[in-house]
């Protein structure tokens, strides 16, 4: 229930879901979802070994409140659900949404469950542009909200935050769906997430001049700044700092950063890796670094991150 997750702050923190491509017995790799210890260890892919077929194939996570259930994407570009180790997993029905066609439901970011675990919100792509999508996540209904992305659920459930599409940071009641305020800042913004307690938002941002940052403003202030982190020097060039979230009990960050490495055949290849740092900056460690090109135990993750809530 929402109330019990939302109370429970400062909560323990779960494991960290990520996307990307696992191993197949055969030449394929599977695009699916791992999960991985916040201090580091053995990664685990929730997909059942040698079983990488079309129906397999799911990615950007997000974790329930209670940290039981994952919502995350099929390869149809569809909604699903299922259960924290990977079993139970089934496709949410809304004609609404599934009849488009393809072309006008391109799936962006991650989606977002409701605190009390019944609604979902997400974002997708066509002809008409990037449009914000509601659903009841027991099935068949599915209703346009209005144009944006990568729309994040509040904590007490309240509000939905998502970015415009001119990159605006944006203030959504979640049951009126009317809007609550507009944030315009100097950098764009890509990305938003809630704090655990509700009261900051984490912010992707990128400058006019290409370059990304990391930063965090009060959800309920008006004209406040961003509060911009200081990332160490090798986020500051060929660097993309992509979606970030806070660790349950408000104490770390974990992020996923893009960067350009040489591999053993001295080619350029663009790779994400999944960073972890303290709440307040610093201590930016690795999780999941680059992999090397042509490397049979290469792990390519995607940009969409979440980090699993344990309810005392």
């Amino acid at each position: 229930m929402a109330g019990a997750a939302f109370g429970s702050f400062p909560g323990r923190n779960g494991l960290i879901a990520v996307a990307g491509q696992s191993l197949s017995p055969g030449p394929f790799k599977c695009l699916t979802i791992h999960v991985i210890p916040p201090r580091g260890g053995k990664r685990r892919p929730l997909t059942p070994t040698g079983k990488c077929r079309e129906r397999w194939v799911r990615w950007a996570p997000d974790w329930s409140a209670d940290g039981r259930r994952l919502l995350f994407f099929d390869f149809s570009s569809r909604l699903g659900i299922m259960s924290a180790d990977g079993s139970h997993a089934s496709h949410v029905s809304l004609p609404q949404f599934d009849r488009l066609p393809y072309e006008e439901r391109q799936l962006d970011g991650r989606p977002s469950i409701s605190p009390d675990g019944r609604r979902a919100v997400w974002g997708a792509f066509g002809q008409r542009g990037f449009r914000l999508w509601m659903a009841s996540l027991a099935g068949h209904t599915a209703r346009v909200l209005r144009r944006g992305h990568g729309p994040r659920w509040s904590p007490d459930g309240h509000t939905i935050a998502y970015v415009t599409p001119g990159g605006r940071l944006a203030l959504l009641n979640a049951n009126s769906r009317r809007l609550i305020r507009f944030r315009r800042f100097s950098r764009k913004v890509e990305f938003v997430e809630w704090s655990p307690h509700g009261r900051r938002l984490l912010l992707t941002m990128r400058s006019r001049n290409g370059r990304w940052f990391l930063a965090t403003v009060s959800a309920r202030a008006t004209k406040d700044r961003p509060r911009t982190f200081a990332l160490p020097p090798r986020f500051r060039t060929r660097w993309e700092v992509d979606q970030a979230v806070w660790s349950p009990d408000g104490q770390r960050i974990a992020f996923i950063a893009q960067g350009v490495y040489k591999g053993s055949d001295d080619a350029e290849y663009v790779r994400d890796s999944l960073w972890v740092m303290d709440a307040r900056g610093g201590h930016v460690r690795p999780l999941i670094r680059f992999g090397q090109a042509g490397d049979p135990t290469e792990f390519d993750i995607g940009d969409q991150i979440s980090w699993q809530p344990v309810v005392r």
